[in-house]
This record gives C-alpha cells, structure tokens and sequence, in this order.
C-alpha cells in the first residue's frame, strides 16, 4: 500500500519500502494531487500553476516528463503497482480507487470526536505541511490545517479536562505549544494541571512562561479567563471543574453527550423533579467576552418563551464570572450528524425535516431571531422522529467576529453573510437549511473547506448522485443556496412550499412570499387560559357530541331508575394540564 507523510516532512512509502522523489517539483505534484484525490485538474492548469515561469507548450512538456518519472518512481518499489494517476490528453488526477493512506486525511477525519479520536488524529501532526515549501497553493493549504489541528487541540484539552487526566493534560498542551504556535489555551491547561496536582510552583511557572510570550514577546494582553484562573491557583482557592458526576445549582451532570466551538453538553439529571435534561456549559473564554455578557440574559429569556413544537424548549439558565449554562430538554433520539454517518435519507423523509425546520425557523424570525448556527449537530430527534431545533440564536453571541473564519467545520455550514462578518438575517437561515437538505439527500455537504468561501463555486448536481430525485431540485437548491441573500427564497414557509412544487414537478421561480400570520403554540401548558384562547378551541365537535350523549343516557337511566341514588349527575372528564378540559 501507498503512505504518504506530508506533515512535518515528506516521505512516501510502498509496502514499507521507502520511494525516493528527489525533484521539488515532482513533490509539489503528487502532493497536491493527493491532497485533491478524485480531482480532475486540466493539464494547462496544473502546467502554470507548477511552471508558472514558464510558455504554456514548455510547461506542459515539464508535466509530461514529471508525471512520467513519479510513474517511474512508484513502479520500481513494487513488482506490479497500480497506477495511481487517471490521465488523459486533457487532465490529470490521482486515483483514489487503490488503498493509500495520507496523514492529511487522518487529521481532517471528522466521524469520531471523542477523547481518544481526537489523540489519534492530532498525533500525526508532527509539524506544518510540506516545511520549506512556498508555493502559494501549499501556503494555503497549510494554513488551513493548521487551523483543523489547533481546533482538534482546543477540544482534545478539554475532553481530557473532563476526564480529569491530569498529567495527560499536561503532556498535550506541551506537544501543542512545541509545534511552534503559542496558544493561550494550552498555558491554561499547563497552569490547571500543576494546580490539580498539587504543583503550585508548576502552575506559577506556566504562568510565568505565558506571561513572558504574550505579554513580553508579543505584546498582546493575557484574557481575563487566563488570568483569572491564574489568581485562583496562586490564591489558593479551589478550582470548581464542571466534570461529569459534579453538581451545579440543583443539577447532577452525568457523561459528556457532545462537544462544538462554544460548551460542552452534558446529560443531567435534575433530583428535585426527577427529570432529565441536557446542560450546556458555554466555555469561559465566550462567556466573559463582554457581547455575550450584554446579550446572554436579554436572549435567553425571549429564547425561552419561544413555544414550538419543534424548537428544543429552555428549561434554565444562569451566568457566572467563568462560565453559562442552558438547561434544555433532554433529546432522546440523538443529531442529524449522528443519523447521516449511515448515509443520505429518502426524499420524502428530508422533506418532512425541511417542513419542521422551516416552521420552527419562522417561529424564531417571527420573534426578530435569527438562528445564526444551523449545522447537523444543532439538529436533535425526540423518540419519534420528529426533529428539533436547539441552540438557537444564544450561541451566536458568544462567537467573536474575527474568529468566525477560523472554525473551519462550522463554515460548511455557514451563510456568506457570516463568513464576510456582516449580520446575519432570515436568509443566512434559509441559506444554511439548503446545505442542510442537500447534506440529507446526498449523505455528504456539498462543499468541502477549500470550496466553501468561494464566490464561484456551486453545489454539485444532486442528480448526479440519485437519478431518482426531481430534475428540478438542483435548481431548488442553487437559488436556496444563492450567494447574494436576495437571490433566496424570502422566508421558510416559501422555501417549503417550493420543496413541495419541486417534487411534484412544478417550477419554483414564480412562487412568492406565502403571507402567513404570526404561529403561536395552542399549547399553554401551565400557563393561564385567557378569554382570547378561544380560537384554540376547534375541531372538537364529535368529542363533545360523545359527552353529551353519554350525560343524556344518564339523564334517561336517571329518570327511569330513580332508586339508584345519584346516577346520571355526575361525570368526570380526566386529561392532563393543557389538553383543553
């Protein structure tokens, strides 16, 4: 089998036999072909990108003669190797049918984010990509994995925070400060586990060292969430850890049940009530950010008044110097991340989703909220299916604008308007539920973190992938997914309507903005019924046609049975609060 290392070196191996590719540009070719396995690149293309120097008619002769000695290279390991390279006279692209393995693949592998996952996949960055190189295309590229390598780092400290390995802690942040970044959060976590075992001179040195490199050598302020932990420690004061089987104001936390950029969500349990919930513990370095602090309690709250039947409800919520929390229904039928790892979903099961989706959507822009971060993982099942939206329009507030291009998962995801730092609207929403559908319908995203800022690029031809889905769905999702907001449909319950005139074989173009009223939920729960609730009370006219008969067939044995004390005056009418007795 083919290895190929491109991180922290280069190095290619065939059956454990080590391929000599002395040629810089020879490298250069196979590693950026490899990078983009499955990709077809024109010959001219690839010619001035690596011979830029050079006429086209020499550049291409170049490529001719590099691709025929890279054949050359990997056959003389091997007695029959496969060719790894699909090329004819117009493009060139590396075959991704034979097995090989590349480096570069294990640290962006997404299925796994658990604690050991995260080790696995962080540990074969053992420095940059391609060191020495400087093309532009390599520059890029390497900055982009380093970008996957620091957010791995980030999550991997803090799962390892959880489990409260303290010593393993210590170990990471110092490979993650060795790899030449200097990132705040590995002194923090330096400076956690001296203290949580019981090295307070540990935890002043790291302090010390974080000291001297950001406010010293770079000339930038330490974060209050750095200093503040570094107080406590050289203070003395016990460092309270939101790990699972720790308390918070009346909530058991339980197991870590998932982990984006802001918090980490715990299963809990709530002993007063006997109830389960999920707890979010928004991170501190977001909570203390003073945007979120202004805007935390004022969004929660309309947040939390939200009444939908497909919007998560917020049972609670509460800020604290070091961090938030959110108290929500706890989802026994896990993400759409979850679901779509066993591949793409029938056409008619996504349209129900998008239609929930939309709803709860309108609900949300209804009361002047936007979502803001609609992506697989923000999108939760009950037991019976029905999907649900959560994090809705809180989390947003915690994310600094000069971060948001730096979360390179999360921009699948995102609307233009968010990776250009301009205010997101409803059609940033409706933006983010067509990648969301194609996602469903396809079993992958449409764009990978080299496409998705583009201005360019357009969704792949969904057709392509199932013939069996409507001709007219393409067209469905590149106006959904239109890069100029007022190229989208106008609001979600338009953007459903349309699904529906799509699948039945109608065009969409024509289709405007359904007029709709403002929904409210007839639900109230504990909440008083008013007068003005009336309207809530339909379709329930052979229900009472049943009470009537049954209290006149009373009446009747009553009057004819009259021995019988008290039959036919009384009869009970039992249901739970809310079901309109």
């Amino acid at each position: 089998m083919l290895e190929v290392k491109l991180l922290g070196q280069f190095k290619i191996y065939i059956a454990g036999k080590p391929v000599d590719i002395s040629s810089r540009a020879e490298q250069s070719l196979l590693s950026y072909l490899m990078l983009n396995a499955g990709t077809a690149f024109r010959r001219e293309q690839l010619a001035g990108l690596f011979w830029p120097d050079s006429d086209e008619s020499n550049a291409k002769g170049y490529l001719r003669q590099a691709l025929w000695r890279l054949r050359k290279s990997l056959s003389e390991t091997a007695p029959s190797p496969p060719d790894y390279f699909q090329a004819n006279k117009i493009s060139i692209a590396f075959n991704p049918r034979y097995p090989y393995q590349l480096d570069t693949t294990v640290l962006e592998d997404e299925t796994g984010g658990g604690l050991e996952d995260l080790l696995a996949s962080t540990q074969v960055y053992v420095g940059e990509l391609l060191p020495g190189f400087y093309d532009e295309w390599a520059v890029l590229e390497r900055e982009r994995l380093r970008a996957i390598f620091n957010r791995k780092m980030y999550r991997l400290l803090e799962q390892i925070q959880s489990a409260r390995r303290w010593q393993e802690l210590i170990q990471e942040a110092e490979r993650w400060i060795s790899m030449g970044e200097n990132p705040e959060p590995a002194y923090r976590a330096l400076i956690l586990g001296h203290a949580m075992l019981g090295n307070v001179s540990g935890a002043r040195a790291a302090y010390d060292r974080c000291r001297m490199v950001f406010e010293t050598d770079l000339q930038v302020e330490l974060s209050p969430e750095t200093v503040l932990l570094a107080k406590k420690v050289l203070s003395g004061k016990p460092l309270e850890q939101a790990a699972p089987g720790s308390a918070i104001r009346g909530y058991q936390l339980r197991e870590s049940i998932g982990q984006g950029e802001f918090g980490i969500v715990y299963r809990a349990q709530q002993p007063s009530i006997g109830r389960e919930v999920a707890v979010k513990v928004i991170q501190p370095r977001f909570a203390n950010l003073p945007d979120f602090i202004r805007h935390f309690e004022a969004e929660a709250r309309l947040i939390a008044l939200l009444e939908h039947p497909h919007i998560v409800p917020l049972y609670d919520f509460w800020r604290e110097p070091d961090g938030a929390f959110l108290v929500m229904r706890w989802m026994r039928g896990g993400d759409l991340r979850s679901l779509l790892k066993a591949g793409p979903v029938d056409l008619e099961r996504a349209m129900g989703w998008v239609d929930q989706i939309a709803d709860g959507l309108a609900a949300g822009h209804q009361k002047g909220i936007v979502h803001g971060n609609l992506k697989p993982e923000n999108l939760l099942f009950d037991e019976s299916g029905n999907i649900y939206l959560s994090d809705f329009g809180i989390a947003r507030q915690a994310e600094e604008p000069a971060s948001r291009m730096a979360h390179s998962l999360t921009l699948v995801y995102s609307s233009p308007e968010h990776m250009l730092n301009e205010p997101l609207t409803v059609q940033s929403d409706l933006y983010c539920l067509g990648v969301l559908l194609y996602e469903m319908l396809a079993g992958k995203p449409p764009f990978d973190e080299r496409s998705v800022a583009s201005k360019e690029r357009q969704l792949p031809p969904l057709h392509l992938l199932n013939e069996d889905l409507p001709p007219l769905l393409d067209e469905y999702l590149q106006r959904a997914t239109a890069w100029n907001p007022e190229g989208r449909f106008p609001d979600p319950q338009s953007m459903g309507a349309a699904l529906h005139e799509v699948v039945a074989g109608r065009t969409i173009f024509q289709l405007t903005s359904r007029q709709v009223g403002e929904i409210s939920n007839p639900y109230k729960g504990l909440h008083a019924f008013e007068e003005a609730d009336a309207r809530d009370f339909f379709g329930r006219e052979e229900f009472l046609k049943r009470l009537l008969d049954r209290l006149n067939e009373c009446a009747d044995n009553h009057s004819t049975n009259r021995d019988v004390l008290g039959q036919g005056r009384f009869l009970a009418l039992v249901g739970p609060s809310g079901s309109g007795k």
